[in-house]
């Protein structure tokens, strides 16, 4: 993870998500002028890009017409205050429990998938979280979720994200998802192990494990292909 990561450039969330929050959430405000939109940033540094994308709201005259969240670990956010803006520290996963009628239109998680223990809890989580048309964006590398005896699972991961509607650009380590996520029937979260070593990013991972047959309907490989 890098905790100062901006909200565009070569080293920007707009990089890394493959498309602007600020866009993003512009568009939304224009196609719904009656409510106010939420941008929930999980395991978000040191909530720079956060900031900067207050900023751009209230240039624009939006600050009212949108919230943003960001919660990270570690307690080592940049000093700002905004109405619309709130940084928290505390594992996301407790946040996620301690807020269930939250309702997003976006969730982003910008390489802190990464250093979760349990992937695809917070997956089932952080999806579940999402507003009807809400949008659910994180890099992560699928090849750290195994099964309880080492092997990847990988495809079977990958199958069920396209089962639940979802996409995964495997090149970019990019899963997008549009509604709720449930993961293969049978996957219980057995472990994490912090000695994967370096992952794609050249950071030090987790490894997830999972014990389990994961039975469920399997997606044509065409299908997957088709997505990456």
């Amino acid at each position: 993870m890098n905790r100062q990561r901006e909200l565009v450039g070569g080293n920007g969330y707009e990089r890394e998500l493959g498309f602007n929050p600020i866009s993003f959430l512009s568009d939304r405000i224009q196609a719904a002028p009656d409510r106010r939109l939420l941008w929930l940033d999980l395991c978000c540094g040191a909530g720079i890009a956060l900031v900067q994308a207050t900023k751009l709201l209230q240039a624009s005259g939006s600050l009212s017409r949108a919230s943003i969240i960001g919660i990270d670990l570690v307690d080592a956010f940049v000093p700002y205050q905004a109405s619309c803006l709130e940084l928290t520290a505390c594992p996301v996963e407790d946040y996620l429990d301690a807020h269930p009628d939250l309702s997003a239109d976006l969730v982003t998680c910008v390489h802190g998938m990464h250093y979760i223990g349990d992937k695809l809890d917070l997956l089932e989580q952080s999806s579940a979280h999402l507003s009807t048309d809400g949008r659910f964006v994180a890099n992560i590398d699928l090849h750290s979720i195994k099964s309880k005896d080492g092997r990847s699972l990988r495809r079977q991961i990958h199958s069920s994200i396209v089962q639940w509607g979802g996409s995964y650009l495997p090149r970019h380590r990019r899963l997008t998802l549009t509604g709720p996520y449930h993961r293969p029937m049978g996957l219980v979260f057995d472990r994490a192990s912090d000695k994967a070593g370096p992952n794609y990013t050249g950071q030090e991972s987790v490894d997830s494990y999972y014990d389990g047959a994961g039975d469920m309907p399997s997606v044509p490989r065409q299908l997957i292909e088709n997505t990456e």
